[in-house]
């Protein structure tokens, strides 16, 4: 079972990364308020198609009286026939993408790859320290606080709330179910001010959630958890749409898939030390006290996130690759000042 899990998780890596790929070129084809709404309307289906695999697995164990070793066969079956259905269409639907940059005589892949991976990072910190590295380095701490949560969620309600598995799949239902307005409001927010301080309220809005619900719930509290799970399934629309839609407009040209590999790391290197304080709790401590980590590692990310340069200048510092090229010229299809997009006079909007 570990070892389908591990083929699992690496074959939805690749997924993530093709798409994170694409999604930062289709970026560069189109205004910001544009791609905004591509990006959530992304998100929101995603969620959508996730949403509707729970509901049929919750029902199908209400009608069946499933034991919670058969809720785990069951939901691992349709995940896997929904997972080969869409895994083909990605990769149908998906246009021929040539490579960006050939491997050199007398190297192997491998080898050429690692030592790229090098000279990126070195220009990363070069050239884009107070924007693009920083941002990934902050994702590396929201990332682990927030999809350590999820994970943690489970094991908590069941646990130290000690509901059972029907129960706690109505919860995961609220939360996804909440995260489609929160997707909403992410690119409102987006567009109200900037992704980037959208973002930052993200994380602020983690901090709270995570150290004020814990230490609340007790246990059987079935309703109190619902009524929190609407907090935190908004958090999750906000922080899944945000954090993909920074880093794919500050991304420079023409390195959207290698600096996508980075990001798909960052966002996965630190999601084992959440699970891994949750399961020394469950042994020596309180679990409750879980969210005690999760404040810490969005404490962490927001210092980052804070360090970052302003947005506008993020954005402008994009506009050329200066990892490929020593000099800057802006892109012809970008506005007159260098930069992609600008604030409107009131500052509400992004305009091409």
């Amino acid at each position: 079972m570990t070892m389908l899990e591990a083929v699992n998780g690496f074959l939805f890596q690749i997924v993530c990364l093709c798409r994170t790929a694409y999604m930062t070129e289709i970026e560069h084809e189109m205004p910001f308020e544009n791609f905004s709404k591509i990006n959530t309307t992304m998100q929101i289906s995603g969620l959508s198609n996730a949403l509707i695999m729970m509901i049929i697995i919750v029902a199908v164990g209400y009608k069946w009286e499933f034991k919670d070793q058969h809720v785990a066969q069951f939901s691992q079956s349709i995940g896997a026939v929904m997972m080969a259905i869409y895994f083909y269409l990605a990769w149908y639907f998906a246009g021929r993408r040539e490579a960006a940059r050939m491997v050199p005589e007398h190297e192997s892949l491998a080898t050429a790859g690692f030592k790229q991976v090098i000279r990126t990072w070195k220009g990363l910190i070069k050239f884009y320290r107070r924007s693009l590295a920083m941002f990934l380095i902050g994702a590396i701490f929201s990332s682990a606080a927030f999809g350590g949560l999820l994970i943690v969620l489970v094991t908590y309600l069941k646990v130290s709330i000690l509901l059972d598995s029907k129960q706690i799949g109505i919860i995961i239902i609220i939360l996804t179910v909440c995260s489609i307005p929160g997707s909403i409001l992410g690119h409102w927010l987006a567009s109200k001010f900037s992704p980037l301080t959208a973002l930052k309220i993200s994380i602020a809005l983690t901090i709270g959630l995570t150290a004020l619900i814990p230490p609340f719930l007790q246990e059987k509290m079935f309703l109190e958890v619902c009524i929190s799970a609407i907090g935190l399934g908004i958090n999750q629309g906000l922080n899944n749409v945000l954090i993909s839609l920074v880093f794919s407009v500050i991304v420079p040209k023409n390195q959207a898939a290698e600096l996508g590999g980075f990001f798909t790391y960052c966002i996965v290197v630190f999601s084992w030390v959440l699970p891994l304080a949750a399961t020394l709790l469950i042994e020596y401590g309180n679990l409750k006290w879980f969210g005690a980590v999760c404040v810490v590692l969005s404490c962490i990310s927001l210092i980052f996130y804070s360090l970052m340069l302003p947005w506008d200048e993020c954005v402008k510092a994009a506009d050329t690759n200066r990892m490929l090229c020593n000099e800057s010229q802006p892109d012809q299809n970008f506005s007159p000042n260098g930069s992609r997009y600008n604030k409107d006079t009131e500052g509400s909007e992004f305009t091409a």
